[in-house]
């Protein structure tokens, strides 16, 4: 006799609807469990730092930026590592150098007059394009070309324009019992001239300290052919490679005059980052590069930096929940499945005598095995959704808020696809294979044995 599907289902929904609801409710909380606790297995920690770092680039600061990290303020960035990083990465860099000031205040009309202004001043390196697409105009003149040719920024311009500018050069000494350069404060400045107009400005003179030079210090004139706005510039406060009034704007041939520049003063590389994954997934391969073949970046100190980078790596605290959630979603696993198997067999022993009657009027092993498939199958759709709704309210809720790094917009774990594909796998397979238990047991036994209730394994004679 074959039974028919609606029969079937007929007499899988038959029983004690307590019984199937608590299997229902402890089935989808072990699931749920164990399916939070696989997020430790489906983490990325390199993913995980790649997101973080778009965001970052999205949300905070464009700029992409290589630094010396063992001295951030002082130490260079080195010509070997300078050309590993232009070479691996499509992005124009900006090189900004330090201990190549331009004193500014020397050319002020008045010694009364405290600017130290331009002392401190990053000096920085790039094409026209280049700035162009980080946002400075030229307010006048152009970009410099030539080694002794400088654009200086506007902030710059109106220290000028409020105190005027005066030409004096020749108050620049040298001292010979301490082999070095100075700025004689004492002696009587030039005439000064008025500046109404950044146009004003270009052809004037200043001097630049030239920390290449045999003498402790010395300067070189320079000549001002460019005044550039900076303020349209993506630049973050926080960050210390923005000196959006200080910055000096050599040229490239200055830069190209002396190997020493490029490989014992260039202290910072920034670009502006493309913020498409792809993208972001190199310029974090190559931020990690110098970290070297160390498996735990945090216990890795490297001589270059990549930005921020650091803020996205592990602590040995957050390391430590990932592996104990690991061990967590392997007992949540056994526990799941141990639980179906007893629950759905403890379901099928009350349909025991409805077995034997069905047997008895001559079903197949397919129609008896269809019964408890079918039900199987009914408790795996309510497990499914009911753990659904259980694991977004715990992710959203609790777990995504307790790992959300601010910073960088990402949370240590992510619940994705990838879990609930891991969810509905366990929420039909375990209680399938679970019902197999009983409906192997249920024809070991006589119909006899079937009728009377007895689940014991006898052989049938």
């Amino acid at each position: 006799m074959k039974i028919p599907f609606k029969t079937s289902l007929r007499l899988a929904l038959q029983g004690k609807w307590i019984t199937r609801v608590i299997t229902i409710i402890l089935s989808a909380f072990s699931f749920a469990l164990f399916t939070l606790a696989s997020m430790a297995y489906t983490y990325n920690q390199f993913d995980y730092i790649v997101r973080g770092y778009q965001y970052y680039l999205k949300n905070t600061n464009p700029y992409v930026v290589f630094y010396n990290y063992k001295n951030e303020y002082d130490g260079a960035i080195g010509e070997e590592n300078i050309s590993y990083i232009e070479n691996q990465l499509p992005h124009r860099f900006i090189h900004e150098y330090k201990n190549f000031p331009v004193s500014i205040a020397a050319f002020l009309p008045s010694s009364d007059i405290a600017f130290s202004f331009g002392r401190d001043s990053d000096v920085i390196c790039a094409t026209e394009n280049i700035y162009e697409k980080f946002g400075y105009e030229l307010l006048a003149g152009r970009y410099p070309v030539a080694v002794d040719e400088i654009a200086v920024s506007e902030a710059q311009f109106k220290i000028f324009l409020e105190y005027g500018y005066s030409d004096n050069r020749i108050n620049f000494e040298y001292r010979a019992n301490d082999n070095s350069w100075y700025y004689n404060n004492n002696l009587p400045r030039a005439e000064t001239e008025i500046i109404n107009a950044p146009q004003d400005l270009i052809g004037k003179k200043l001097m630049r300290e030239n920390a290449l030079s045999d003498a402790a210090k010395e300067y070189e004139e320079v000549t001002i052919v460019g005044v550039v706005d900076t303020h349209n510039t993506a630049a973050s406060d926080e960050t210390t490679f923005d000196k959006p009034y200080g910055r000096i704007f050599c040229s490239q041939m200055w830069r190209d005059s002396d190997d020493r520049i490029e490989n014992e003063y260039c202290r910072f590389l920034f670009a502006i980052g493309d913020t498409d994954y792809s993208s972001v997934r190199k310029i974090v391969e190559v931020g990690l590069h110098f970290f070297g073949d160390c498996e735990r970046y945090v216990e890795a100190v490297p001589e270059i930096g990549l930005w921020k980078l650091r803020g996205l790596i592990f602590d040995s605290g957050e390391r430590l929940f990932t592996i104990l959630l690991s061990c967590a979603g392997i007992v949540f696993g056994i526990f799941a499945v141990v639980l179906n198997i007893h629950l759905i067999s403890m379901s099928a022993q009350l349909k025991q005598r409805k077995v034997g009657i069905l047997r008895s009027m001559g079903a197949g092993k397919r129609d008896i095995a269809r019964l408890f498939i079918v039900e199987a199958l009914l408790i795996g759709v309510c497990s499914f959704f009911l753990a659904l709704i259980t694991d977004l309210g715990l992710y959203y809720g609790i777990i995504k808020s307790l790992t959300y790094n601010h910073t960088f917009g990402v949370s240590t774990y992510i619940f994705n696809g990838w879990n609930v594909l891991l969810l509905a796998g366990m929420s039909f397979i375990v209680p399938v294979l679970a019902a197999l238990i009983p409906i192997h047991n249920f024809f070991k036994q006589t119909i006899v044995d079937n009728l009377s209730g007895n689940y014991k394994r006898k052989k049938k004679y």
